[in-house]
């Protein structure tokens, strides 16, 4: 998986998961409930659209997420045909444990390409 994940408790406010996302580096953030439970994804755009005293939970949008035994290519076919950017990893406990990214994917596949000299 990538770099950079970020998973937020779902009532942390709109402003402090903005300053996160950006201090991190990163474009969406895994937000989870008060058990370690997937409540979903919020992009940093829809973050700095929020106003008021918005929580995680009411922007996080709902995405069902890829066990971590699955294939690389079944999470790619997933984010293809969901239009999805990225994907919640979980485990069989279903606790978030990761985050797949279409960048992700990707360098995966270009590392594995023969390279032209």
């Amino acid at each position: 998986m990538g770099y950079v994940a970020l998973s937020v408790h779902a009532a942390v406010l709109a402003g402090a998961l903005a300053r996160s996302l950006e201090e991190g580096g990163a474009v969406v953030a895994v937000v989870v409930d008060e058990n370690g439970r997937l409540v979903g994804l919020v992009e940093a755009e829809d973050v700095a659209r929020a106003l008021g005293r918005v929580r995680a939970r009411e922007l996080a949008r709902r995405v069902n997420p890829i066990h971590e035994s699955a294939p690389l290519s079944h999470a790619i076919d997933r984010m293809v045909h969901e239009r999805a950017r990225a994907l919640p990893v979980i485990d069989d406990d279903g606790y978030v444990v990761a985050l797949i990214t279409d960048i992700d994917a990707l360098r995966w596949v270009a590392c594995r390409m023969p390279r032209d000299e």
